[in-house]
């Protein structure tokens, strides 16, 4: 039997800061509706990310605070995961597991990024 961990979502208005430069790198995020834009720590925009799309993940890996900014570009909602939980998806993210519980594991030919379609859902079974 599978169980769902409902994650919490974010609701951020356009500009609000998800982090900054040195917070600590205890999570990981998932836009869920929206967009949020990457800056330096002095305000250049190194780029944007949409819907689907992950962040964050670099510093948790590392062990490393924050070493950008990320506000949301415009009114968003992202989903927060946290270090166990995202830890605990990276172990089973190999592909031929996937398809063996129908999740789907992919790269968007669009952005070239990769995704889960279990975090994209914003449950986790």
């Amino acid at each position: 039997m599978k169980t769902t961990k409902k994650l919490p979502n974010m609701l951020l208005k356009k500009g609000a800061v998800v982090y900054s430069v040195n917070d600590p790198s205890d999570c990981v995020y998932l836009v869920k509706v929206g967009a949020v834009q990457i800056e330096t720590k002095y305000g250049m925009v190194l780029g944007e990310l949409g819907e689907g799309e992950l962040f964050g993940e670099v510093g948790l890996i590392t062990n490393e605070p924050r070493t950008v900014t990320v506000k949301a570009k415009v009114d968003s909602v992202v989903i927060k995961i946290d270090e166990p939980t995202f830890r605990e998806k990276l172990q089973q993210a190999d592909p031929s597991r996937l398809a063996e519980q129908g999740q789907e594991y992919g790269r968007d030919q669009g952005s070239g990024h990769y995704y889960l379609s279990c975090l994209s859902s914003g449950s986790l079974r």
